[in-house]
């Protein structure tokens, strides 16, 4: 498997997108990740899989936490839209990834990234798109 160098970053409320070049090869890929800890003096962890997120919130600090932190980054949904524009802007062709999971696809279809298949399309916004 190849390396990866990021070549954009960008966070907005508790969401990041990173668009990431896999090296030796031609092509591009994209992660989207949400703040789902903290550890004091590093700041927020970031992380983009849905079940393990669960899993590790349920079992340190119970249910109801972890629903109130699901309640939170999907009613900051509006923040990873905006990302998902600006990244598009900055985009000259189709970036495809993979999704980790059912629950991953329709996040990104919530944010207005189009998923078929397991695989998330970032389209450029330029010519019609």
């Amino acid at each position: 498997m190849p390396g990866t160098k990021n070549i954009l970053y960008a966070r907005k409320g508790c969401w990041e997108i990173h668009l990431n070049k896999l090296i030796g090869e031609n092509r591009l890929d994209f992660t989207v990740t949400v703040a789902a800890g903290y550890v004091g003096n590093y700041g927020y962890i970031y992380r983009f899989l849905p079940e393990g997120i669960e899993q590790d919130l349920t079992s340190r600090f119970g249910r109801d936490v972890y629903l109130d932190w699901k309640r939170a980054v999907l009613g900051d949904i509006q923040s990873l839209r905006d990302l998902v524009g600006v990244v598009r802007k900055k985009i000259k062709r189709v970036v495809p990834s993979v999704t980790c999971s059912e629950r991953s696809a329709r996040l990104c279809e919530m944010a207005g990234i189009p998923v078929k298949g397991g695989i998330a399309f970032l389209i450029p916004d330029h010519n019609g798109f």
